[in-house]
């Protein structure tokens, strides 16, 4: 687990993590968290969007709202997700998926730059 939260965590044997979208961007946090054998629950974004805008003050999406409504979502919502930590198999799909990713931008960047040595080439004089 990361130094930091490993230190601020300590003083709370008994805690749990809520992660907003632990499947989408907080894919890469809460499975770090599984991985140190921490408990997490996904609240989805759009509990966490209505917390937010029923909690009162300001509609305005910041770090401090955002939080405060993720833990008042898990707080009180007893039927959330637990995050489970992925196989080896999902590991490999997304190493795949990247690897494939990688090959279409670099062919996209060959086949462009072709293009452009194309165009930019001048035609031979005819007759000579």
């Amino acid at each position: 687990m990361n130094p930091s939260i490993a230190t601020v965590s300590t003083p709370w044997p008994e805690r749990s993590w809520a992660v907003e979208g632990a499947h989408g961007l907080g894919h890469g946090v809460s499975q770090l968290l599984v991985a140190a054998g921490e408990y997490v629950q996904d609240v989805p974004a759009k509990l966490a969007a209505r917390a937010r805008l029923l909690g009162g003050g300001s509609a305005r999406k910041t770090d401090r709202t955002d939080a405060a409504s993720v833990a008042a979502v898990a707080q009180h919502h007893r039927h959330l997700l637990t995050v489970q930590p992925e196989g080896v198999e999902a590991l490999l799909r997304l190493l795949s998926e990247r690897r494939d990713d990688l090959v279409n931008e670099r062919t996209r960047h060959l086949t462009g730059s072709t293009c452009c040595c194309a165009i930019c080439t001048p035609a031979a004089p005819s007759g000579t």
